[in-house]
């Protein structure tokens, strides 16, 4: 494409396919889940700020592993 010429624009994205939600939402599950292990470790570590600080990275991706199978679905 020559330097002056402008991309044209997409097209709206496709809606995302069924098979690719249930997907994301079984990734979610499997995100959340961790998440419960991970904060479960938190207590019984106190003296251990990275247990704590490992649990608030993990209820983070499951609130938007969560946030993005609502959207998909």
């Amino acid at each position: 494409m020559p330097p002056s010429a402008s991309p044209t624009p997409s097209a709206a994205p496709a809606e995302p396919s069924p098979a690719r939600c249930e997907s994301v939402c079984d990734i979610t599950t499997s995100i959340c889940q961790l998440r419960d292990h991970i904060c479960d470790l938190a207590p019984r570590h106190t003296e251990e700020p990275r247990y704590q600080q490992a649990c608030e990275r993990a209820t983070t991706d499951c609130e938007f592993a969560t946030e993005a199978c609502h959207a998909c679905s």
